[in-house]
């Protein structure tokens, strides 16, 4: 039984594109093991790079990791976003507040989100939030 970091409740697993993910009943955070978000990436073709904490603006957080009980850390998950995201440095999982999915999706309406007229290629980070968007717009079903 993996319990929320949040709350304790016990996660349940959803299907998010045929592969199963945790979430809490009660806050709807996500839990993602090591592999699972670039998994879900490459249904999308995306094909990230795993995330791992790093040393540039890590903090300690509040949350234990649900896998194994290590302090989890805070890191900004793009670059000038503003946006944090919570990662266990032993398991390299990561949890998902539901509301930073909607950060996410204000950071990518925003000036500061990728443009689709661009001729560059998107970054890691602009991939990355391009994929969580892309699971927002196909809720899970319960």
């Amino acid at each position: 039984m993996l319990a929320c970091p949040n709350d304790a409740h016990e996660l349940t697993s959803i299907q998010i594109e045929s592969m199963p993910v945790d979430q809490c009943p009660a806050c709807h955070g996500y839990w993602l093991h090591r592999g699972e978000l670039e998994t879900l990436g490459d249904h999308h073709h995306a094909h990230l790079v795993p995330i791992a904490v790093g040393d540039v603006g890590v903090v300690d957080s509040r949350r234990q990791c649900p896998l194994d009980a290590t302090p989890m850390c805070q890191h900004e998950f793009a670059e000038h976003s503003g946006i944090t995201i919570d990662q266990c440095p032993a398991c390299q999982g990561v949890w998902l507040e539901s509301d930073e999915l909607g950060k996410i999706i204000e950071y990518l309406d925003s000036d500061a989100g990728p443009r689709s007229g661009s001729n560059r290629p998107p970054t890691l980070t602009q991939r990355i939030l391009l994929f969580l968007y892309q699971l927002t717009a196909h809720p899970p079903v319960y």
